[in-house]
């Protein structure tokens, strides 16, 4: 296909019958899309469509953005459901409600599957309400779904689960089915949160046509698969099914969502063992998903918590509390809960209990408390303890409707005693991972070079190396090695 001028009229055709097959897909009782409408769809990308209708654009836009998501262009997709959101506004006159609610469920599922959960639950809303005009249950179950799914994600569990159930009490197909990736991932998330492993036990289970699984359904049940084993408390068995995801040879085709939430079980696994520097190095040059629908910042605290480092927990969770109303709600609770035990094991009292009270108020809200994982124990009976005393009614709430804290299990304890370094030594430390020579590193922290030649001495002593690849290789079995581009 030609990727200049206008689309000719036989291109127009093949491009047509691609989008339709794009935005049909996965709907009960319509054809599956294939490989090569993706392909026709993504060779049209550069060609002229000023002569398109309002309705024939959003619909291109749309199958555009599933597209590029289905081909590992994350980016670019983002970028697309901005356009595609235009033409919508657009055709929203002139076009079928049918047909914007579909094409509004592809933008939906882009954003979702790209860490945006709040634009997925906007363009969900706005398709139900498109479908009260012109009614269609497969069109329904899928927005529904994907509704469900970004409520989870957000942490609104139990808006997430009657969303569910409304979409499962008009199932097309009832019976043997497999639930949609979107209502899978909706209910291991609920089951997560409530630590019933049994739930998500019997979901994997049940009965499912393989020949119908697709590709995001495939990478749903393999992170249900992971969070049942980490519930289960086998957390080698999370590990080994979250290192098969992510570097199997499907990985790059999976969308960031997955992969995010995959490497950030991976290294709460691994703390949980008592090794943060697996922990941390699963996690290194992985930025956070927008609005911190996966939070790496929250898992990177509790490495530094394990470690005896609670002012790095603080440094790096500050970057949570600069996302204000955007950051997520299913992760909020842990962020504030890990800042209170940073602050407890500083000295820092009434702020600690400030945190730990707003965790708590927060997780309660929610539907329960479940974020002490990689938490010592200690720090928490002390924060209960005093929110039982600032807070009497409501810390007799804590302890009889939300997760009993002290029923939570200790991380096992480290292997070695971590090493002690100053500020300047773990800024340095940072930097010796990355590409940049000495005299770079200096400009970096605004100091000589002789300055980062004596502070880097004295890091090769502590460690016991005498070479920056050594260097480079004991702090990142340690964890200490930040990505200073991470801040």
């Amino acid at each position: 296909m030609d990727n200049s001028g206008l689309v000719s009229s036989h291109e127009f055709a093949l491009v047509q019958a691609s989008v339709n097959a794009l935005i049909d897909s996965g709907l009960s009782g319509r054809p599956v899309a294939h490989a090569s409408d993706v392909d026709v769809v993504l060779a049209a990308l550069g060609k002229d469509k000023s002569n398109w209708s309002a309705a024939q654009r959003a619909g291109y836009s749309a199958a555009a953005t599933r597209s590029l998501l289905y081909a590992g262009h994350a980016l670019q997709a983002v970028e697309a459901v901005d356009e595609g959101r235009q033409f919508l506004r657009e055709a929203a006159e002139e076009a079928d409600p049918q047909h914007l609610a579909k094409c509004l469920s592809l933008l939906g599922e882009t954003c979702l599957l790209t860490g945006r959960a709040r634009d997925c639950a906007e363009f969900a809303r706005v398709a139900l309400d498109d479908l009260v005009r012109a009614p269609d249950p497969a069109v329904q179950f899928r927005v529904q779904g994907l509704l469900a799914a970004s409520l989870a994600v957000n942490g609104e569990f139990d808006e997430s689960e009657r969303m569910c159930e409304q979409a499962q009490a008009g199932v097309p197909e009832p019976g043997g089915a497999a639930l949609p990736w979107s209502l899978l991932l909706a209910r291991t998330f609920i089951a997560r949160r409530r630590g019933d492993a049994q739930s998500i036990r019997a979901m994997l289970g049940g009965s499912y046509a393989p020949s119908r699984v697709t590709l995001m359904q495939d990478g749903t049940r393999a992170i249900a698969r992971g969070w049942l084993a980490f519930m289960s408390g086998d957390q080698h068995g999370a590990i080994a099914e979250m290192q098969i995801f992510v570097r199997g040879v499907l990985a790059q085709r999976f969308p960031p969502l997955f992969i995010a939430h995959a490497l950030a079980l991976e290294a709460m696994a691994f703390v949980e063992l008592g090794q943060p520097g697996d922990a941390m190095r699963a996690l290194i040059g992985r930025p956070t998903l927008p609005d911190h629908t996966v939070c790496f910042d929250l898992v990177r605290a509790s490495i530094h918590i394990q470690q005896g480092q609670p002012r790095l927990a603080l440094r790096v969770t500050e970057r949570c509390l600069r996302c204000g109303p955007k950051h997520s709600l299913r992760t909020l609770p842990s962020v504030h809960l890990r800042r209170a035990v940073a602050m407890e094991m500083i000295g820092l009292r009434g702020a600690a209990d400030q945190e730990f009270s707003q965790a708590c108020h927060l997780s309660a809200g929610l539907g329960g408390l479940s974020s002490a994982l990689g938490v010592l124990r200690e720090p928490l009976d002390s924060l209960l303890d005093r929110l039982l005393v600032n807070e009497p009614d409501f810390g007799r709430l804590v302890i009889e409707r939300i997760a009993p804290i002290r029923g939570i299990p200790e991380p096992r304890p480290l292997a070695f005693r971590p090493v002690e370094l100053t500020d300047r030594e773990r800024g340095l430390a940072g930097w010796l991972g990355t590409e940049l020579t000495l005299p770079q590193i200096a400009e970096k922290q605004f100091v000589s070079i002789n300055t980062v030649k004596t502070h880097l001495r004295n890091l090769y002593k502590k460690l016991g190396v005498t070479s920056r690849e050594d260097a480079v290789t004991h702090l990142m079995g340690l964890g200490l090695l930040d990505d200073p581009r991470d801040d």
